[in-house]
């Protein structure tokens, strides 16, 4: 046995246990009936490894990016809905989101793998990350609800 882990997609339960271990409420989560992709609306977090290669990527629309940055803080939902309507999250809220991110690397299942950058809605996506979310080696979509806030996708994509 080499000892070295390799990256790996995490089951939809492990995301809700993350998740509602982070939040101390109720979460449920399940497989989203169609893939969430790259568009001007979505989040793109990349994960690197020790050697600075992408190896995985996290999209996030804005409602859930709005909601895990309100509950973490345990911010009213109200505030996660303006966010939704204006199309953007205020800086707290943001900080928030990027925490979570932060939080969910161990998603991926290898040793070291960190998240890195953040690509948000409006912003011009780097190349490795639109060809990373145009053909992923493999891909987890899932819908998620963070009791009492809006639902939201959320989707792993390892490159």
């Amino acid at each position: 046995m080499s000892g070295v882990l390799t990256p790996s997609l995490p089951t939809p339960d492990a995301v809700g246990r993350v998740l509602r271990d982070l939040f101390g409420k109720g979460v449920t989560q399940k497989k989203a009936s169609a893939p969430f992709g790259m568009s001007p609306k979505a989040f793109a977090a990349t994960y690197r490894d020790d050697r600075d290669a992408l190896v995985g990527i996290c999209l996030c629309d804005i409602p859930l990016a709005a909601t895990v940055g309100s509950a973490l803080a345990l911010v009213p939902p109200d505030a996660a809905n303006a966010a939704i309507r204006a199309g953007k999250l205020p800086a707290e809220m943001l900080d928030n989101f990027r925490e979570v991110l932060n939080i969910l690397h161990r998603q991926f299942g290898a040793l070291h793998v960190q998240f890195k950058d953040l690509v948000q809605p409006g912003d011009k996506v780097p190349p490795n990350i639109a060809t990373g979310t145009a053909k992923p080696g493999s891909r987890l979509d899932l819908e998620i609800v963070v009791a009492g806030y809006p639902v939201g996708r959320l989707t792993f994509l390892l490159i």
